[in-house]
This record gives C-alpha cells, sequence and structure tokens, in this order.
C-alpha cells in the first residue's frame, strides 16, 4: 500500500472512530431545574437578577417539615407547636411520612437553594413552620404567633377548609393583615366561605403547563374567590423527598395544585418584599395583581382572578405603590370589636347614670324647697 492510501484509510479510520465516540458519549445529565418548566414561565430569572428574598420571613403553617433536609439549607426554622396552657414549644418526634414528604416539597418549592439541586422560588428568604393541631381558637393563635415572630409573608394553604364560623381563626387572620402581613390560602382552603369575611387575602389557584384550571379545582372556582392563577399540576412537579428512598431524593409533590400554586406565590410575595421592603402589604399584593398575565375572559373573572403569576415583572415593573388593599378590608379584629362595643356600652351607662343622677338631684332639691316652705310658713 503506497503511502497515500495508508493516509486515506488512517483518515477514514479516526473520522469513523471519533464519530463511534461521538455517537456513545452519554448526553449531558439532567439536573432538577431542568425539570421546573414552571420556573421559567413565571420569569424567575428576571427576578433572580434583582433578589432571592434573603431578608424575608415567611410563616407557614405545616405539621412535618424536615428542617434538617439538606437542600433546605438551613433556610427552614425549628418546627414550633402549641402545648398545655397554649405554651408555644419546639415540635419534636416522628411525623407521618406521607405529610412529612408533602410539606418538605412544599417548603422545596419556595426556598430551595438550587446549585446542583432543586431551585425554590425564593431561595434567600426563610420559613418559619408551625403546627397548630387544633380549632379555629389554635389557628388564630399559631398566626399571631408567626407575625409576632416577624413573619412578612403567612402561608395557610394546605390545612382544610378555614371554619367560615369560628371568628377566632379570622380573628388572627385580620391580626395579621393589620400589621401589614401578605396573608395566602389556596382556593379549596377557602371554599364555602363567604368573601365579606375573607377580603384581604390572597387566594391562589393552580394551572397546568398551558396554563389551564386543573378539573380537580374548576368546580371551586364559583365558589372561591380567586383573585391569581400559578402552576400547580401534579403529576409534572418535582419535589424534595423528606428522606431519600432507595436512592431516589425527588418525587412528584403530593400536595393539591392550589398548595403547589401557593407555594409559589408566597416565594413570589417574599420576593417582592425583599426588592421592596418599605412597600406596604397592599402594595405587594397589588404588583402580583397588575402584572400579572390575563387569562380566560378579559379582565379579572372567577375563574383566573387577575390571571396568571408573572414574577418576573413583579419585581422588576415600575409600579406605583398603594395605600388601600385591592383585595378589600375584613374589618377590625374581634377583640376591637369587643372593645368598641364595650367602650359603646360603657357609654350608654354613663349617659343613663348621669341622667339618673340628675333626676335624684333635682327631686332632692324640691324636696329641700318644699321642706323650707312648710317652716317658713305662709307668705303675709
Amino acid at each position: 500500500m503506497s503511502r497515500c492510501a495508508f493516509a486515506r484509510h488512517a483518515a477514514a479510520a479516526l473520522v469513523l472512530g471519533l464519530l463511534v465516540v461521538a455517537g456513545a458519549a452519554p448526553a449531558a445529565a439532567q439536573t432538577p431545574r431542568d425539570e421546573q418548566w414552571y420556573l421559567d414561565q413565571i420569569g424567575i430569572d428576571r427576578a433572580h437578577a434583582a433578589t432571592t428574598g434573603e431578608g424575608v420571613l415567611i410563616g407557614m403553617l405545616s405539621q412535618g417539615v424536615n428542617v434538617d433536609h439538606p437542600e433546605l439549607g438551613g433556610r427552614v426554622r425549628q418546627r414550633q407547636t402549641f402545648r398545655q396552657g397554649n405554651v408555644v414549644e419546639p415540635l419534636t418526634g416522628r411525623i407521618h411520612a406521607t405529610v412529612n414528604n408533602s410539606e418538605t416539597a412544599l417548603a422545596g418549592l419556595i426556598v430551595a437553594g438550587g446549585g446542583s439541586g432543586l431551585l425554590g422560588v425564593a431561595p434567600g428568604a426563610e420559613i418559619q413552620p408551625f403546627a397548630h393541631f387544633g380549632n379555629g381558637d389554635r389557628m388564630s393563635l399559631a398566626v399571631r404567633w408567626l407575625v409576632d415572630q416577624g413573619a412578612r409573608v403567612i402561608n395557610i394553604a394546605g390545612f382544610g377548609a378555614i371554619p367560615a364560623r369560628q371568628r377566632d381563626t379570622w380573628d388572627g387572620i385580620r391580626y395579621a393583615l393589620a400589621k401589614d402581613v401578605v396573608v395566602i390560602v389556596d382556593a379549596m382552603t377557602v371554599d364555602g366561605t363567604p368573601a365579606v369575611i375573607s377580603q384581604g387575602l390572597l387566594v391562589v389557584g393552580g394551572v397546568d403547563r398551558d396554563g389551564k384550571r386543573p378539573e380537580v379545582e374548576e368546580r371551586y372556582a364559583d365558589r372561591s374567590r380567586i383573585n391569581l392563577c400559578a402552576p400547580g399540576i401534579a403529576d409534572e412537579f418535582i419535589g424534595l423527598m423528606a428522606a431519600p428512598v432507595a436512592g431516589k431524593t425527588y418525587f412528584p409533590v403530593l400536595a393539591n395544585p392550589g398548595n403547589r400554586a401557593a407555594a409559589i406565590v408566597t416565594g413570589a410575595a417574599a420576593l417582592v418584599r425583599a426588592k421592596y421592603p418599605d412597600l406596604n402589604a397592599a402594595s405587594v399584593i397589588n404588583r402580583l395583581l397588575a402584572t400579572a398575565k390575563d387569562a380566560g375572559a378579559p379582565g379579572p373573572d372567577p375563574t383566573y382572578g387577575y390571571g396568571l403569576l408573572d414574577v418576573g415583572a413583579a419585581v422588576t415593573a415600575d409600579i406605583a405603590p398603594v395605600a388601600k388593599n385591592p383585595l378589600g378590608d375584613p374589618g377590625p379584629r374581634r377583640d376591637q370589636d369587643d372593645s368598641s362595643a364595650g367602650l359603646a356600652i360603657l357609654g350608654v351607662i354613663m349617659l343613663v347614670g348621669l341622667v339618673g343622677i340628675g333626676v335624684i338631684v333635682t327631686v332632692l332639691v324640691a324636696v329641700v324647697r318644699t321642706q323650707r316652705r312648710r317652716r317658713a310658713g305662709p307668705l303675709r
């Protein structure tokens, strides 16, 4: 074989070898972030270029977050609960595996650190979980406690329907709203609750990858006051496992679409509060609503509210502050109502008392004058 022929064969062999190697090369490893399609839909990169939520404490009514999960990176504080006499103490002991996985995953949607793992909407924020394990009165006390700890956003999604007849529950929520806290719930949580007593809350509904409401929530659309929608479909949501099982670290988030959507909106609210620390809660809510992408019928509607969350716009758009909550004012807390009523009753009592005293004095004066006339005898 001539040198030229050898060179041609060698070159062909080299090209073939390179093609084989190239064909056999494995594809780049997929990370959890690659599966978080919803972050791209809400414009997370634009938002994170401005803030990741540093300095914002999020209150979360939650029974089972694994606070030691490495991907939560110490951004979830020790769980707290009520003991006898409503004393607040750390919650220790094992939690049911399903609850633990579900609520750890929801916390991850909010504050997971990213890197090679799952990325939360507000990875710079911090969560304070609280398990109230009780009725409306306990729930109210839990919300108040979270507010007093400095929570600027509170997520109460996922604890079942708020008992509309238990005014104690609403007293805690009204306390939070009065203290300039953004309170977020999902559509199912307030199902059946009269809108007149739930004003001021940011009620969230879930949508799928195509921006459609899941059927499981459609039946709640007309009975719940939905203000904003965010991604929340079940089988396409990757979440943290409370503890790895059989080498698996991630799995679908075991929660209803509204819970997932509410977690995402909670993170979005934290980003806005971090970017604009001087904004009141009304202006934070207004930013989220004013920058939402319209969906369904033009303008706000019962199915989509103001539209689909766009946190990138909420954090970066030029939106003027507002003085009043666009979702309304639920009115004073019951203790304020009682105080006002008490003052009114006291005022009536004092007025009646003063009138009574006046009558008594008048009668006494008349009696004294009559007695004096009798003693003096007839006039001459």
